[in-house]
This record gives C-alpha cells, structure tokens and sequence, in this order.
C-alpha cells in the first residue's frame, strides 16, 4: 500500500491511495513515502527535533503512541533506514 498519488500530493504531504497492495522485495531497498499526523509546533532558531519511527512489534504492555496499534500478521522484519532518509517540514515566517 506504499504507491503514491504524484498528482494529489503536495512536497512533504504523499497522498497514498491504498489500493494497490505491493510485495516487498526481499533485499532490495524499498522506498516509503510517510504522511505525518498534522500538528503544531514551535521550534526556536537553533533548536533541534527528534523525529522517531517505529511498529507496533512492541510490548503490548509499552503504550502506543496515540493509543493505536497495527494488528499483527505474527511475522518479524528487519528495518534499515538509510542516510538518504529525511523529513521535511515546513517553515513559516
């Protein structure tokens, strides 16, 4: 469900559609484009940001972040994010 509607999106907002379940390679770098719940914040000139992505292959004891969970399939994976990773955010003056 990682395919990206180019024409709906916006830079940093992918609108994923979710129509078109696709396998994962296994061994080959995949590319995922994440939409993030919009929020507010307010960050001073030098300040700096943590930005945490994570599954829900935790503790069910662990809270979830906003109280939501995947249901599990029962099967592990093994995630590697890599340095072409990034997040952008918008800057407003």
């Amino acid at each position: 469900m990682r395919a990206v509607d180019e024409a709906a999106s916006r830079p940093g907002a992918p609108a994923l559609p979710c129509t078109n379940a696709q396998g994962i390679p296994v061994g080959q770098d995949v590319v995922y484009r994440i939409p993030l719940v919009p929020n507010a914040r307010r960050f001073k000139s030098g300040h700096r940001i943590q930005l945490v992505l994570a599954s829900d292959d935790q503790d069910p004891a662990v809270p979830a972040i906003m109280s939501f969970r995947h249901a599990s399939v029962g099967t592990s994976s093994l995630n590697t994010v890599r340095s072409s990773s990034r997040l952008l955010l918008p800057v407003l003056g």
